[in-house]
């Protein structure tokens, strides 16, 4: 099972009382080698053991989800029932919150007949039919859907036994424990120092007691299991191995915003990340490149925010995704100075630019393409308001601007062959230049990445990413008895930005840079990124 990264942050435990056990007279002797100390008669759990067992607990759910296993999440005293029910709806997945019922799973025949009976009810009344009984009946079905619905609710589509059960606390859940380990299903625990932590497959020593710290626990564990279900996709005719690359997120927004140490790893996505396919045997498509997905920040917040902005969700901000490598380009918030909103809108650009020149398969995050904003929530699973709408009047007023990038865009991807190999690209086909034509520049600091591509439709193309914030002026591979012709530049305005063949006055906007294609040069803004097309040389 592979180690990943999960933002476990130990003073953001802290802070949410995870490290709080119960009095020292309430203990299990076997919990010692997870206390750190004790305070005020309190034991205090050492939360680098905590830390090190959510890890664990995440990679075992993630590697789960991306097999397409299913999860039960158990909690049903008062202070995690909200919780559970949250978190399951959010990574979609079965939940008892309000009281387990003996046999629920050891004596599944029945509660799969009871699950029968209940959806069988629920059509019952959807289509109205309960409401033309007799009345002492109709009530009598009704009080019935009533009470499988509070106790049965979160199961309701369940129609076999889960892969994995999350349980939330050991002392109060011990019958649905049992049941685990009577049936061998493997168990994620929360224990508090008052638990036996040789029960559980996966013991997370954390205070069960405080909602906030429950909160935190299952925030990790859903985050992973939602990564995992992204990276699930099965082919009916065949399981494929095809995944979301999440590693591609990361590093085109690391690189795009201007972060050292990227230049090597953001080659390499560009080339449809080789280093994660190539061994097996992959082929490029099996990578589903994206840079914004349905959880987390859309492109627009991705340029707009720093933090994530999730009052609205009523978990006080605690909810979400921390660490989401974004940039506001200098100012928070939707009401910036102009010069800010440029940038904005040019580092936008530069993210489409870069998903539509990578090798592999581009997933675009509906409204992106018209830059549809939360307003910086990142979670916005609960809301069913203009948040996850899709605005159809932000569709037609951008279709002047960032709508029209996005279409040509995509339309110059579909013309090139060399933009959807069947195999990663190799030196014959694929050339890397840095400021100077065949000089890449792979450094720690290198904020420049360039290459040319042969294409059998276009002839050669050339594309540079400039993610410094400092201008450059680069000299471009010679071509006897070619020139080079700006299609793309993201530092322009519309229409200018894509130099498409309707566009008025074309040919005067080309001969604005003539005289530094006439010397092999090519100036480049700050945050900016060019495609160039080779042409034939004009004779005299």
């Amino acid at each position: 099972m592979t180690r990943r990264y999960w933002n476990i942050n130990l003073e953001e435990m802290m802070e949410a009382g995870v490290h709080f056990g119960h009095g020292t007279s309430k203990w299990n002797p076997r919990m010692a080698p997870y206390i750190s100390s004790k305070r005020k008669g309190i034991h205090i759990i050492n939360l680098t053991r905590t830390a090190r067992f959510l890890s664990e607990a995440c990679d075992l759910v993630f590697d789960a989800a991306s097999r397409g296993k299913q999860f039960l999440i158990v909690g049903t005293k008062n202070k995690a029932a909200d919780s559970v029910a949250r978190a399951a709806i959010r990574a979609r997945c079965h939940y008892v919150n309000k009281k387990w019922l003996g046999g629920m799973l050891t004596n599944w025949y029945t509660t799969e007949t009871i699950l029968h009976k209940f959806r069988d009810l629920r059509t019952e009344q959807k289509m109205g039919r309960l409401n033309r009984l007799p009345k002492r009946d109709s009530a009598m079905l009704k009080r019935q859907l009533s009470h499988l619905q509070t106790y049965l609710g979160g199961i309701k589509y369940m129609t076999g036994l889960p892969d994995i059960v999350i349980i939330v606390d050991q002392q109060e859940e011990y019958t649905a424990l049992r049941e685990c380990i009577i049936l061998g299903i493997p168990t994620i625990c929360l224990i508090d120092t008052n638990c036996d932590p040789d029960l559980a497959d996966i013991s997370i020593p954390a205070n069960d007691d405080a909602i906030a710290s429950i909160r935190l626990i299952l925030n990790k564990l859903v985050f992973a299991i939602c990564e995992g279900r992204s990276s699930y996709i099965r082919n009916t005719s065949d399981l494929i191995c095809i995944s979301c690359q999440f590693q591609y997120r990361d590093t085109v927004r690391q690189f795009i915003k201007g972060t050292d140490a990227f230049s090597g790893a953001f080659a390499e996505c560009l080339c449809g990340s080789p280093n994660l396919y190539q061994g097996g045997g992959r082929k490029p498509w099996n990578s589903i490149n994206f840079v914004c997905a349905h959880d987390g920040f859309t492109l627009v917040d991705l340029v707009t925010y720093n933090n994530k902005h999730n009052l609205a969700n009523g978990e006080a901000n605690n909810d979400g995704e921390s660490h989401n490598n974004s940039w506001n380009c200098g100012q928070e918030g939707e009401f910036v100075s102009i010069s800010v909103k440029k940038l904005r809108k040019r580092q936008m650009r530069n993210f489409f630019l870069c998903l539509m020149v990578s090798q592999g398969v581009p997933m675009i995050y509906m409204g992106d393409e018209y830059g549809h904003t939360k307003g910086g929530n990142n979670n916005t699973y609960c809301h069913d308001n203009y948040l996850n709408y899709f605005r159809w009047d932000k569709k037609e007023e951008s279709l002047s601007d960032f709508f029209r990038f996005c279409c040509l865009m995509a339309k110059f991807r579909h013309e090139c062959e060399s933009l959807g190999l069947n195999d990663f690209p190799t030196a014959e086909r694929l050339q890397w230049h840095g400021h100077a034509p065949r000089v890449p520049d792979w450094s720690e600091t290198s904020r420049f990445v360039a290459f040319t591509l042969i294409d059998s439709v276009k002839g050669e193309i050339y594309v540079a990413f400039n993610s410094s914030h400092l201008p450059v002026t680069i000299t471009l591979p010679e071509r006897p008895g070619f020139r080079w012709e700006p299609l793309v530049d993201t530092s322009k305005p519309t229409p200018y930005d894509f130099l498409s063949s309707d566009i008025p006055e074309r040919d005067t906007a080309v001969k604005q840079y003539a005289h530094f294609l006439d010397a092999n040069l090519y100036p480049m803004l700050s945050y900016s990124s060019i495609i160039l097309l080779l042409s034939p040389e004009e004779s005299a």
